[in-house]
């Protein structure tokens, strides 16, 4: 694997972490304020 390739797979997956981190912080947000 190229290292151009691994910079794209890398950057794919942390966006995805970001919106799973994005969730996350919204739910704890929601059960903080019951």
């Amino acid at each position: 694997m190229s290292k151009k390739e691994r910079i794209e797979m890398l950057e794919v997956y942390r966006e995805s972490l970001k919106c799973e981190l994005d969730g996350v912080e919204e739910v704890l947000k929601s059960l903080q304020t019951e």
